[in-house]
């Protein structure tokens, strides 16, 4: 099983946006969300906001995966109503743009394919011991709607 293992930044005011955005994928677009995730091999995966000391933020995102990258690169190529919103989302919250059209290049740590803001490890032990993500195809944003740090 591959684990992809991300940190997006939250542009400056948007970090309540990127709440909501979390609250409206699990909550209205959860049905599709999980659909998206099945699409893309996504078996469990964890949404976190880290605060730096310097008042920055950044989403932490977390997934498993047979095929990591496979997964990355279908978050830029699905053609669905959702992940077209997705991406849209990603964009106007943290500046990155999921472009479908660009090819994912450069090598990652498995020999394959890699986004140049993504990293991709490969590890022998599935079992996952953080406490906020559990069971298979479950998806957990918790930490990104409570008020906490």
């Amino acid at each position: 099983m591959a684990v992809f293992n991300g940190v997006f930044p939250i542009l400056p005011g948007k970090l309540e946006a990127e709440r909501a955005f979390a609250e409206e994928t699990m909550g209205a677009r959860r049905a599709d969300f999980e659909e998206f995730q099945k699409r893309r091999g996504v078996t469990r995966e964890s949404w976190s906001v880290q605060q730096a000391p310097d008042g920055n933020a950044f989403a932490v995102i977390w997934f498993e995966s047979p095929d990591a990258e496979r997964a990355i690169v279908e978050v830029a190529r699905d053609p669905s109503e959702f992940a077209a919103w997705f991406r849209e989302q990603v964009k106007e919250l943290s500046g990155i743009e999921l472009d479908p059209a660009q090819p994912l290049q450069s090598s990652s740590s498995t020999g394959g394919p890699e986004h140049p803001i993504f990293t991709l490890i490969q590890t022998p032990n599935p079992e996952c011991t953080s406490a906020c993500v559990s069971g298979p195809r479950q998806s957990r944003v918790s930490s990104l709607l409570s008020d906490g740090p």
